[in-house]
């Protein structure tokens, strides 16, 4: 069953640079829960996980304009199976009122004396006739009032700010009232049963957001995050084909180097058959959805294949263990090779008549010796049900 968390963990793991080995005890704050959806918090970010799509319009409109105004939105995503829609809107942490006073102190004055904070003019020209406000007040008001005037520039004429979806940024060092709910309630009420009954979330999408700021937007699939998932068991699994390619009976067919320098090759062909056995067993992601390749990495200033891994959806797997594609290349250049520039190296899939060609390993009889003596893991799966 797919979950909200589930889609958070698995943005997290996909894209953050964490140890693998701490993704078993990742833990995620949900912040709260409402009619629209979820959120988390995790290393200074929110995670709205939501199905309100003007929320996504919004995202998409302000990512990588850096308002004064609003959150710093980092990624949006969509998520979709036959079940559920969601929008996942990653985002600056502020403080929100809870945590800081200084908002509700101000709008709580702002009742008081009757005043508008759409009318910022109207309170100055009372300041000028002798209204006394503390400068701190004052200047959270103004705060306010120009996100309200930013709101409309941008088109967003019925956003609905107050104390619950208000807080303070520390951008910089420097503090910021920032919007941070950007639901549009009049929009919402005219798509909201289209789109989640039609599905037809693109066309809706494109009304509202340009071409280029469409271009943020990214997908997640199931089948990735049911891999994310299960993780916990892939990382055990990896473990399992480390020590199977560290004993004698392994570097009995490698001569010179390691399985990751001089052996790469052969790991990945005999690792590309372990998992997609594993993957296999009780249906642990559908395997039409994803499925092992081996890839490499070219180094285009020499035309050479600098090292050879596995990649399953979002992730790479080689003798050191498993990473995320977005920083696979960089981690392979640190630990593996420092000599080269990672700029000129990228991914490549090899061809399947390529990867049928012998070379100095023999990985056909190496897996077929590490099976006959029980080290791989299909050796052993076989009689247990692999958990999910």
């Amino acid at each position: 069953m797919i979950s909200p968390e589930k889609i958070v963990k698995h943005l997290i793991l996909s894209s953050e640079d964490i140890d693998f080995e701490e993704f078993k005890e990742l833990d995620i704050e949900l912040l709260g829960a409402g009619g629209w959806g979820y959120a988390f918090h995790y290393n200074d970010k929110v995670f709205k996980v939501t199905t309100s799509i003007t929320e996504a319009i919004y995202a998409l409109q302000i990512k990588d304009k850096s308002l004064p105004s609003s959150v710093d939105i980092f990624d949006i995503s969509l998520y979709e199976d036959p079940f559920h829609l969601y929008f996942v809107i990653e985002q600056e942490k502020v403080l929100n009122s809870e945590e800081d006073s200084r908002i509700s102190a101000a709008l709580n004055y702002l009742d008081d004396i009757g005043g508008d904070i759409n009318d910022f003019d109207e309170i100055e020209e009372r300041i000028e006739e002798g209204l006394i406000i503390e400068p701190s007040i004052l200047k959270t008001l103004r705060e306010i009032s120009d996100i309200t005037n930013e709101l409309y520039l941008y088109g967003f004429y019925d956003a609905d700010i107050h104390a619950g979806n208000l807080g303070i940024s520390r951008k910089d060092g420097i503090e910021q009232v920032v919007f941070f709910d950007q639901m549009n309630t009049t929009l919402e009420d005219q798509y909201g049963d289209e789109y989640l009954n039609s599905r037809d979330i693109i066309s809706i999408l494109m009304e509202n957001v340009s071409e280029e700021s469409m271009s943020a937007l990214s997908f997640i699939r199931e089948a990735d995050v049911t891999l994310s998932d299960a993780m916990p068991d892939l990382i055990d699994f990896m473990e399992d084909m480390k020590y199977a390619f560290s004993t004698v009976e392994a570097y009995e067919f490698l001569e010179n180097g390691d399985w990751c320098a001089g052996g790469c090759r052969a790991f990945a062909k005999v690792l590309r058959n372990e998992l997609t056995e594993y993957l296999s067993k009780d249906g642990v992601v559908d395997k039409y959805a994803l499925k092992p390749v081996i890839g490499g990495i070219k180094n285009y200033s020499t035309s050479n294949i600098e090292h050879y891994f596995v990649k399953l959806g979002d992730f790479c797997f080689d003798a050191t263990g498993i990473y995320n594609s977005r920083n696979f290349i960089n981690s392979f250049v640190q630990q593996e090779a420092p000599h080269l520039n990672s700029s000129p190296l990228s991914f490549v899939k090899i061809p399947e008549d390529e990867i049928v060609k012998a070379d100095h390993v023999n990985d056909v009889e190496l897996e077929k010796k590490l099976k006959e003596i029980g080290l791989l893991p299909s050796s052993y799966y076989h009689n247990n049900p692999v958990p999910t």
